[in-house]
């Protein structure tokens, strides 16, 4: 058996996404501690960053809308220290006229997890830590994470995707609760691809470097985009 981490934390978040993020923050924020495990180098999930040669690659979400306004107090603060920056108001329509401009929307300065790395500051975040397995014991959860690492925590949080997160839990007695969990088994994700590709010159894409997505140039393409044509963001 692995070695069993000494400390009962208060609270053990599963993913370094946004959600996991912003959990571990608006708990900080109300006094609670917590360590989040992600297993990835980086963090992010979704707002994801790539870099190949001279090229940036947001490879998950290009950019964000603000529809609440305490999202919006979050979102001036990243503004502030430089973290993201308004991108566009609008996309054009290939062949017609330019769609209405109406709510901004931003982008991370130096790529999507320029706004993850923001919200991790000052939180616990243990990376490159995967987890095998949660089950649930006397008074704790026990989280079984690849090396052989346990942890035990009195509350878990798990914000991976649903079928991920189900996947984990490897314990008679959790399921046990199954009329809790049963509305989960019938949530599916659709796999979509994302293609990266390192120009040697302009894109000829109309500012600001997207198309309205009911209109691309590519079929099949949901959403193209010019990362050169971000604030920001020359290479």
């Amino acid at each position: 058996m692995g070695a069993w981490d000494v400390d009962l934390h208060e609270i053990i978040i599963v993913g370094a996404g946004i959600a996991g993020l912003t959990a571990a923050r608006t708990l900080q924020d109300m006094g609670f501690d917590s360590v989040v495990l992600e297993k990835s180098k980086g963090i992010g999930g979704r707002c994801a960053t790539r870099r190949l040669g001279e090229g940036i690659f947001d490879h998950g979400s290009q950019f964000f809308t603000v529809r609440e306004p305490a999202f919006q107090e979050l979102v001036d603060g990243w503004m502030l220290r430089g973290a993201v920056k308004q991108w566009t108001h609008g996309f054009p329509v290939i062949g017609d006229v330019t769609e209405l401009a109406g709510h901004p929307r931003y982008c991370g300065v130096d790529g999507m997890t320029s706004m993850a790395k923001a919200m991790a500051e000052g939180l616990d975040i243990r990376r490159e830590h995967r987890v095998k397995r949660v089950t649930e014991a006397r008074a704790c959860w026990q989280i079984e994470v690849e090396g052989g690492v346990r942890m035990r925590a009195g509350v878990l949080v798990l914000t991976a995707p649903v079928p991920q997160a189900l996947r984990l839990i490897n314990d008679e007695n959790t399921w046990r609760i199954g009329a809790a969990l049963s509305p989960l088994l019938v949530i599916h994700y659709s796999p979509c691809f994302a293609a990266m590709a390192l120009l040697d010159g302009p894109s000829g894409l109309p500012v600001p470097g997207r198309p309205a997505s009911r209109r691309v140039p590519f079929p099949g393409l949901p959403t193209t985009s010019a990362r050169a044509s971000r604030p920001a963001r020359s290479r």
